[in-house]
Order: structure tokens, then sequence, then C-alpha cells
């Protein structure tokens, strides 16, 4: 195809050095790239992609590119935006649009995609998906019911409970069946039957069996022992319309292998499939591949890794991937990228002489790397200190050695082996007044806002029992006085352990204990009394909704400087608590107690990423969460052996032998993954990845002596790096060569302390404003009250849904059901109603009153539109990846009716009605249309809103003709109600500024000082919030300022 003049990607090809032009020039058969870190794959596969465009190879639905992360899949979709903006790619017209019809995607998302397409194919998936928690408490249950002897020690039952687990994880990833883990077994014990060594021959130990033979004969029985649990997993899961994460995979390749039409459709729907990181594939989406590919000897399938970068072996994935690829396609071209732009010759050079050390190392892909950047840099330094302690000071130092050269705090990382390394030096850091960030995920049960409110839950839920009311008094909500808190614990009659709820209770009980403020502790008592009156009968979210509120707790944290922080940890608290109220929909706190306890009683750790009060700062993280980061200066920490390796060991579970991928093939000369060797050559790749993020710099610090004062010693990595390429600092050295300047302080550096403030809620706003992105609700929410959208939309400040919106839910549930259904009759409808209400977590009462509501309602709804209901419709149509300018915008349309072909327009461009239910009481059109004093222009903004969406989305193909207010109630006279509207391009123009506007102010911080209008500040809590958190900050800058 002939271009004129130069195209976005003529200019981008000419960029590519010879090794990525072959790979995005190599388009017919089987590819594989050997990518080491900075070497320009996620370029290359994008660009790879526009060229089969390009050159007319497929069509954009004909592709798919299966990525490790949904991060990695959203990344390949912007640089295709821009690369596919030529007009000589693609349909006429299309460029634009092309990075959107292109299947971008995870492993599961492809997955659920397939499953969601054919549910005729899955019926076993269209349960409930089993919670971790969930999943621990089953087999604590399962192995003491199936009266195990070897994975349910006598001292401690459940002992091997999360080992199970993760076994169990570690079999479905590996796409093992209890079949084949069965046939393992079976093989095991043929090997063991023959064992020529098997007992002592003389000494005297004659007889006996070997002490290596006894452990493995120990293991074969632990095998046994978990086919049985592995198989009765799978039958609860059956017999309670459940799965688990992993069968997602495995029920796509179980459907490809027995459903042949199936199969055929998507092998002949994807033409051209490529593969990111594909050293972390593991053995199950191996398969989906296979089959994928299964129709060709030589498909047109790309993959492209590095067997030094694959560090989630625990996730099932291991340098076998290479070695498996080439043997199933042996014509397979192979392509090695050498060139790297990100970090300098000497960090490459001490990267590559460690990882050269792995005894699972494809030679061929293992060329030395060459520095694009044409600068030598400088070595790797390890620092070797005394202690912990003066490793954390000495590393503080370093940082803030940088910074005072001209570093951008954001280009600094820490890198970890263990997440409770971090945790110290961000204390130093605030103490420090360095902005910084954690990224990787922490425990928020750990943290003081959700232990607080953890705290309130219990005492609640046990009221009476004193070992969960005396952390109570301890809370910071109550503000109780010590010396009170003591004397009140001194009172409990040693006689009577309810002695303490007796008198927190009584008044006068407590006046008699001459305490300094017995009021406060009259307030608790009759708080946490409240509180136990009506647990059982309310639903856990209103219900923990009104302890941190009612406490004060909420109104503490959103007041202190560190609100951000408190108010993630408290929604992530809440996020748990909705995940059970999913699964029960009439869960209470008890159930939420009880929740927390399996997690207490099996260390399970809740961990979720929480946004810090610093954006722009050093980055904390572990190794394994920097993967695909890169940053100007990386500090490795806590170097030290049995933490950075030789951390595998004790009794543990381990899996039969012959169960990865080459088992599908051959093995070649690898070592077992289970020995030493290999435990080695997973955690080097992980120190390789850690160093490999880093463009100018690596420091490497550790403790000689840990906080016992026992010598440690080094990991044996860093004699492994060549002495050429590192520098060996020892303490003495440090003490006369190093020579620390503060850094200036902030006031020095910036005289509007206010405004430097001020830009760190900026930032932190605008981060999770272009991560969220804006719907309709979100839109209008903002407009009414911008401080109710920051706290309710952006910060998620947990808020019980009332009685009406379950209501909705439970109506818009069985409409999306009707429309859906082959037979539209009303005894199905109430049908469908009824089941949707029982999911809604609503009081026995309520469900009595609103079971009988939407009965009326909907009957009376069907015997007024049932006749007139077409048979084409789409329901509950999801909006997503749409972006206006930079501003993503979601949607969901309740129902979309198909009108008629677009004029002029292809067959792909269809004519839709877009009909948005609506439960509240009816409105006239011209109060929707702000025409009269009852105006309410909300819900005519939603329907310009849609519009938008479907002229945005044009992959889909639908244009909006009209859009439907539909009042599903009744009005007083019986009669129901429904408004259209044509929406032009006035309209969606004027929306589409009014959202340009919106994004910038919310940014920007438009809003800070901004009160609802026409409302008292008193009369809006958020508006109220907004004034607390101003005047915080401005306490914090006093604070600050001397």
């Amino acid at each position: 195809m002939k271009h004129t003049g130069i195209t976005t990607f003529e200019a981008l090809y000419k960029e590519l050095n010879p090794e990525q032009r072959e790979a995005v020039d190599t388009l017919d058969g089987p590819v594989i790239v050997a990518a080491g870190p900075g070497t320009g794959k996620t370029h290359m596969l994008a660009l790879r992609i526009a060229n089969i465009l390009r050159l007319q190879k497929a069509q954009p639905e004909q592709i798919l590119a299966l990525t490790f992360t949904d991060s990695a899949a959203t990344a390949m979709k912007q640089r295709l935006r821009t690369f596919l903006t030529d007009k000589g790619i693609g349909r006429a017209g299309t460029s634009g649009s092309l990075a959107y019809q292109i299947a971008i995607c995870t492993f599961h998302s492809f997955c659920n995609d397939v499953i969601s397409s054919h549910p005729e194919e899955f019926a076993h998936m269209s349960g409930e998906a089993i919670s971790e928690i969930d999943q621990i408490a089953l087999i604590a249950e399962l192995v003491d019911g199936l009266k195990l002897h070897d994975l349910r020690p006598f001292g401690d039952p459940h002992y091997f409970v999360r080992d199970i687990r993760r076994a169990l994880e570690e079999l479905k990833r590996e796409g093992v069946t209890p079949e084949e883990l069965s046939r393992a077994i079976d093989r095991e014990e043929k090997d063991f039957a023959i064992i020529d060594d098997l007992r002592h021959a003389a000494g005297p130990h004659k007889g006996k069996m070997k002490g290596k033979y006894q452990k493995l004969e120990k293991d074969i029985r632990k095998h046994k022992e978990l086919l049985r649990m592995y198989n009765a997993y799978q039958q609860h899961l059956r017999e309670h319309r459940q799965f688990d994460f992993n069968d997602m995979i495995l029920s796509v390749v179980s459907a490809f292998q027995e459903n042949e039409s199936l199969l055929q459709d998507y092998q002949e729907r994807f033409t051209h499939i490529l593969v990111d990181e594909h050293q972390d594939t593991n053995r199950a989406q191996n398969k989906v591949i296979a089959f994928l590919c299964a129709h060709s000897e030589n498909p047109n399938l790309f993959v492209v890794g590095d067997d030094k970068q694959a560090i989630y072996r625990f996730q099932g994935a291991s340098v076998d991937n290479f070695l498996y690829f080439k043997h199933r396609y042996p014509r397979a071209r192979f392509i090695s990228l050498r060139s790297n732009y990100r970090s300098d010759q000497k960090i490459l050079d001490a990267s590559m002489s460690l990882i050269s050390h792995n005894t699972e190392f494809i030679q061929e892909a293992g060329a030395k790397l060459l520095s694009a950047r044409r600068e030598e840099g400088l070595r790797v330094v390890v620092f070797q200190l005394a202690s912990k302690e003066s490793e954390y000071q000495w590393v503080l130092r370093g940082i803030q050695d940088k910074i005072a050269n001209g570093a951008n705090p954001h280009e600094i990382a820490i890198l970890a082996r263990n997440n409770a390394d971090i945790l110290p030096l961000a204390s130093l850091l605030e103490t420090s007044r360095i902005p910084y960030s954690i990224e990787s995920q922490q425990d928020i049960l750990g943290h003081p806002a959700v232990r607080d409110a953890i705290t309130l839950i219990q005492a609640v839920v046990h009221f009476g029992e004193p070992q969960y009311l005396i952390p109570v008094l301890h809370i910071g909500v109550y503000k109780l006085d010590p010396l009170d808190t003591f004397r009140f614990i001194q009172s409990q009659n040693s006689a009577d352990i309810f002695s303490l709820y007796d008198t927190l209770t009584d008044a006068s009980k407590l006046l008699s204990l001459n305490l300094r403020d017995h009021e406060r502790f009259v307030h608790v008592g009759e708080q946490l009394s409240q509180w136990a009156s009506e647990i059982q009968r309310t639903q856990a979210d209103v219900m923990f909704t009104r302890l941190i509120r009612e406490s004060g707790l909420l109104d503490s944290l959103l007041s202190s400087p560190s609100y951000i922080e408190h108010v993630n940890q408290l929604a992530a608290l809440y996020d748990e608590i909705k995940k059970i109220m999913r699964r029960n929909p009439r869960a209470t706190l008890i159930d939420v107690a009880a929740y927390i306890d399996t997690m207490k009683s099996h260390n399970y750790l809740l961990k979720r990423k929480i946004a810090g009060r610093y954006i722009a700062g050093v980055r904390l993280m572990t190794a394994h969460g920097a993967k695909g980061l890169e940053f100007d200066h990386v500090f490795i920490i806590h170097a030290i052996s049995g933490v950075w390796s030789k951390k595998r060991g004790g009794a543990g579970l381990s899996l039969p032998s012959g169960l990865g991928l080459l088992s599908d093939v051959q093995r070649t000369s690898f070592s077992q993954p289970d020995s030493d060797d290999s435990s080695d050559d997973d955690d080097r790749r992980l120190f390789y990845v850690a160093m490999t993020r880093a463009r100018k710099s690596v420091t490497i610090t550790y403790a000689s002596y840990n906080e016992d004062g026992r010598e440690q010693l080094p990991t044996q990595f860093l004699d492994e790096i060549d002495d050429e390429s590192k520098t060996i600092e020892k303490p003495e050295d440090l003490e006369q060569k190093f020579s620390f300047t503060p850094v200036e302080t902030k006031k020095q550096q910036k005289p509007n302390q206010l405004q430097e403030s001020l830009e760190t809620y900026r930032q932190f706003i605008a981060q999770a404003f272009n991560a969220r992105g804006l719907n309709a609700t979100a839109l209008n929410t903002y407009l009414e009250c911008p401080w109710r959208y920051l706290y309710v939309s952006l910060l998620r400040v947990p808020m019980a849904e009332t009685k009406h919106q379950r209501y909705g839910k439970a109506i818009h549930a069985a409409l999306s059901d009707i429309m859906d259904a082959k037979q539209r009759t009303k005894q199905q409808l109430l049908q469908y109603y009824e089941r949707a209400l029982k999911r809604q977590p609503v009081t026995p009462e309520e469900y009595k009153e609103l079971l009988q509501k939407g009965t009326d309602t909907l009957g009376t709804y069907f015997d007024t539109y049932a006749a007139t209901w077409p048979l084409q419709v789409q329901t509950e149509v999801r909006m997503k990846g749409v972006i206006l300018d930079d501003i993503p915008l979601t949607g969901i349309l309740d129902r979309v009716e198909y009108v008629e072909l677009a004029t002029g327009e292809s067959d792909e461009q269809k004519l839709v009605r877009v009909i948005d239910y609506k439960t509240g009481k009816r409105k006239t059109r011209n109060a929707l249309l702000g025409k009269t004093a009852a105006a309410d222009i909300n819900y005519y903004r939603q329907l310009v809103f849609y519009k938008l969406l479907l002229d945005l989305d044009t992959p889909r193909g639908l244009r909006m003709r009209e859009g439907v207010i539909d009042f599903v109630e009744p009005a007083e006279n019986g009669t129901l109600y429904t408004e259209q509207f044509e929406i032009d391009t006035k309209e969606t123009s004027a929306l589409t500024e009014l959202l340009r506007k919106t994004a910038h102010d919310i940014s920007t911080l438009a809003f800070w000082d901004y009160q609802c209008k026409d409302k008292d500040k008193d009369e809006c809590e958020w508006c109220k919030l907004g004034e607390q958190l101003r005047g915080s900050l401005q306490k914090e800058v006093n604070h600050k300022t001397p």
C-alpha cells in the first residue's frame, strides 16, 4: 500500500534497531523474541500490530494480544491509539478507533469473555466465585471432615491449611486435573517401589529405611491426602455452584478440548496471536494458546519474553516456556533483542554477570545487553553497615544526598524482598519530611484506622465480654483519660467478669470511681449498649457505617493530615464487608467478626494497595512490584542470605514431580524444579529484575548483624557480580568518605508552604480522577457538591445503601433478566424479581414490604408494555475504555433497542433507542428539562451522557437516535409514564465542554474553597468536611513553620 508523506508508523519504524525491525516485519509463522529488560518490547509489540493492519494481514478483530497484567494491556492500547492514526492503516475512516477493536487483554479476561459469550457451555461457571477467606474456611472444614493424618498433625490440626490452598492453586494454574494428579502419584509409588537402596544394608540401622526415603514416603502419603482434598474441594464447589479464580482458565481449556465447534470458532476468529511476558505464563495458559493454534503446524503466533525475568514461579510460570515453545514449533523464528534503552552499561554488565550463574539459562537468549545510552555509567555500589538501624539511616542519607544533587524524588526507588522491610524506612522518610509513596500491597488489618474499626465491631458483637471492651477504651477517638481508664479497669469485680459492663452502663457507679471525666465513659457505654441491641437485625454495611460515624471515628480520621490514607484503609475494609454481603445479603457484623476471626486464626493478611498522602515522592515497593517499572536510582535493601537467597525450606507441601509444562512434551537437561539450584535461580532472577530497573545507579545495602546482635551473611548474589562492575564500601571507609549536607528545608525551597502542601492533595486527586474517570452519576454529584463527589465518588467513604436503592437494584435486575429470557411471561418476571430481591441485604420486614411493592409495580409494568417489547435488545450494556481527550468515561445502559440501520452508513452502524429505568417518583417533561421550580436535569443530562458515550465508542457501531426515561413506578393515578428525547450534536457538544471543565476543575482543585449553592454550610456534611480539611491543612502548615 502506497502512502504520501511520512506517516507516524514510518517515522517510528525508522527508529527501530535491526532486531526490532525483524520482529515487526516477520508476520507469518511462529516467532519467539527474547526481550531483555529495557529493550523496548512494548513499543515493538504495538508497532507489530500496526504493521499487521498496515499490510492488511488481518482485520483488527482477528488479532488477539494476551498480556500478563491489566496495566500492560492498557499501556499497549494507549500506544496503539498513537500509532493507529495513519490514514493508510485499517478501514477507511476508522484509524483512530482501531485500538479498541483489537482484543488486547489478560488471559483471565479473555477466558472470562469466552465464558460470558457462551453461557450454555459453562453452566458450572454461572454460580458464585468463592473468596480466599471462604476457601481457607472450606479447606479447614474438609481437613477435619476427611479425617486426614499427615496433613492434619495432632498438635495443630490446621497447620497445612494454607499450604493445601497454595497447592490447589498451583495445580489449577498448571492445568492439572485430579485425574492427572492421581496418575502422577501412581507413578511416584511405582518408582518408589523399585528403588534399589531403599534400606540400610549394614550398620546400626541395617534393614531400616534411609532417612531421605522416609521423607519421600511421607511426601507420597501427603500427595495422596492432597488428592482426596482436591476431589472433595471440587465436589463442594460443584454442589454449591461455586468456582474459584483459577477455574476460569481451566474451564475454557476443558471446553476447547471437548467442544470442537467452539474451538473452531475461536481458531477462525483469531488469525494472529501475540503473547507478552511469555516467561510468566503457566501451563494452563499455555494450553489455551496451544488449542487456539492447534489447527496449524506453523501458526501466526508471536511470543515475547525473557527467561531471565521469570519471577512468578509461585504463579506457575518458569523458563520451561521457552523450551516448550521451541519443541512445539521447531520451525519458529528466534529473535534476540540486545539493545537496552534504559540502563548504563555498568549496570547491565553487573546484572548479566549475576544472572549468568543460573542453572536454568537459555544461552542463545543470554547475549550481552548493550546500552543504547552510550554511557559507561557508575559501578554498582554495595554498602556494608553494622546494623539494620544503621542501614536504614544510611539509605535515608543516600536518598537525601541524591535529592540535594538534583534527583527527582519520584525517580528514586527502594526495593525490598519483603513488604515488612519497607514500613520502617517510610517512617524515617515521614520524619524527615521527604515525600514518598508505598506502592506495594499492605495488610490493612494492621493499620490504626482499620484496627480501631475492628475493635468497635468486636466490642459490639461480643458485648458483655471484657476482653473486647478494654481495647475500645484505648481508642483515641473517645479521648478517655489514661488514668481514668486504669481506675475503671481496676474496679472490675474478680468474682464477676461482667462487672465492668455493669459499671460502664451505670452512671452512679461510674461517678463513685472519682474519675476525672466520667461522662465520657457514660457516652461509650451508651453507644456500645445501643449498637449491641440492634446488631442482630441490622445489615452489616449499615451497622458499620453507623459505628464509624456515630463513634466519631470517621470525622476524626477525615480531619487528620493523613486523611487520604485513613479513608482508603476504611474503604478497603468496607469493600470486604460488601463482598460478604454479596454472598450473604442478610449478613450482620456478627458474620463480619467471624470472617475476621477466620483471617486471624489462619494468619491471613488482607492485602490492599493503599494510597498515601504523597504522590510524587520516593517510591517504596517489593522487587516483585517493581516488574515493568524503571527509575533513575535504585536502592536494594537487606541483601542478606535468607532474605534474597536460600529462602525456601521447612515442612511445607510439595507436589509430585512430572507435572510441569515440559511434561506435555519432554524435559531437557534442566535441574528439577524443587532442587536447591532451581530455588536459587528463582531468587537470582528476582535480584536481576531489581537491578535492571535502574537507569543511572544501583545501590545495594545490608547489615552485618541482626537485631539480636548475631552475625549474618550477605546474599551470595553480591559475590556473583563481577568485581569490575561493583564497588564495596565498608563502615570504616564510609565514616571518612561520606560528607552529608542536609537538604534545604521546604521553607528555604518554597516560601508558600500552604500552596506546596495543597499541591500534594492536587496530585493525589488528579491521579485518582485519571484512574477512575467519570460516569453520569459522578458528574451529577460533582455539579451538586464537589466535596460530596470527592469523598463519595473518589475517596469512597463507606456509605450503606438505602432500602430504596436496594429496591431499585432488584427492579433493574428483574427487567434485565426478562428482556434476556426466551419466554417473557409475567410469572417469569415476578420470579426474577423475587430472586433478585433475595440477593439484596434487606431485613425480613423490608423484604416482605418490597416484595409486595415490586410485585404490584412490575405486574402493572408488564401489563402495560410487554406486548410492545422488541425481540432484539441488549441489557446492562457496560461502556468502558471510552476516552474524551484524556478523560476516561464509563456508563451502564439499562436497555438498548435496535431501531434501524443508519442511513448512508455500513451495516455495522445501527440506530438505537436507549432506555433508562427510574424507580423514583415521576417527573414531568418540563422538570426534566429544567423549566419548572422543581427542575431536576440530572436525568436528562444522563441521557446526553449516554449519547456522547456511543458517539465516542465507534467500534460498537451504535448511534443513539433517542433516549427514553422510563418511570417504572406508576404515578398516583396508576398510569405509567415515559419521556422520550432526541438529542442533537449541540447538546453533546455542550456536555463535552462541561466534562472538560469539570475534569480541569477536579484536577486543579478549583473547587477547594467551594460551598454548596443555596445551602448553609451547616446543612451539607460534605462541605463541613471540606472546611475541616482546609483547617487541618492550615494547622499542618503552621506546625511545620517555625
